[in-house]
């Protein structure tokens, strides 16, 4: 298999909007909101990536890991909120 040298374009992969920031310090239920907005714009812009024929696949594979990490360490970040803020 022949990798290209060429540097992948990524002009393609402008957002429109910025990620949402993390709300370490709100209740729960709006650090459940922005936890969703945050998944909602990681896997848009992950299909964006799967999609373009210019981004090498192994940029591909690795953007869907660190999604997958992301959206599991906000599970867990949710659940130690949770379990802490109940005493």
């Amino acid at each position: 298999m022949q990798r290209s040298s060429a540097v992948p374009s990524f002009d393609k992969l402008v957002v429109e909007k910025d990620p949402p920031d993390s709300r370490v310090s709100a209740p729960f239920k709006e650090v459940t909101s922005a936890t969703q907005a945050d998944e909602d714009w990681e896997l848009k812009f992950y299909e964006r990536v799967k999609q373009d024929p210019a981004v090498p696949s192994y940029f591909k594979t690795t953007f869907g890991i660190l999604v997958a990490n992301n959206r599991d360490l906000r599970a867990e970040r949710a659940f130690l909120h949770n379990h802490l803020n109940r005493k």
